[in-house]
């Protein structure tokens, strides 16, 4: 859905931007175009700004260095107090809406980063707003940025081509071969 022409929201969501990301480099997210005065991202729909808002939070839990794998660490760069933000109210609420402890280190579940991805978006749109967005946007937008980090519908991270299952796989080969030879 395309809320660019929509009136009396928050700006998130004019821009098709839960997450209220910035982008000041020339090269565009996916769906984004253009950019706010602010250097707000501007999407052409609102799943392709989904995906590019959980893809940078993704991303600042499990890919770049140094990781912000809490959610303490994650706020205070995602959020940061210098730009007008109480900090300690937002790791509060996230923290409530998640059951994840502020320095607990956050985990490639599906169920924790869905819960985490909706409570950063409704801290930036409002909850209320945030209710206004087809959950089939939100679902669409996210799954894509899932399947590039491998987090699967178990939750784990998991899938046939990462080592813990590779490993398992292996193993499981490994004893069907002894079994057989054992008799």
């Amino acid at each position: 859905m395309d809320f660019r022409n929509y009136t009396d929201v928050p700006l998130g969501i004019k821009n098709n931007n839960v997450g209220n990301i910035k982008n000041f480099n020339s090269n565009f997210y996916t769906g984004q175009v253009g950019n706010d005065a602010k250097g707000h991202a501007i999407f052409k729909d609102m799943v392709f700004g989904v995906e590019a808002f959980s893809n940078d939070v993704l991303y600042k839990l499990f890919g770049r260095s140094p990781l912000l794998n809490t959610i303490e660490k994650l706020v205070n760069v995602y959020a940061p107090s210098s730009d007008g933000n109480d900090t300690n109210s937002y790791i509060n609420y996230l923290v409530q809406k998640t059951n994840i402890d502020r320095n607990e280190t956050i985990q490639k579940n599906k169920t924790d980063l869905l819960n985490l991805l909706n409570a950063i978006a409704a801290m930036e749109v409002g909850a209320k707003y945030l209710k206004m967005i087809p959950s089939s946007d939100l679902t669409n937008g996210y799954n894509k940025t899932f399947k590039k980090y491998a987090i699967g519908a178990g939750g784990s991270g998991a899938t046939a081509t990462n080592p813990p299952q590779q490993t398992l796989f292996i193993l499981a080969g490994f004893l069907l071969i002894y079994l057989a030879v054992k008799k």
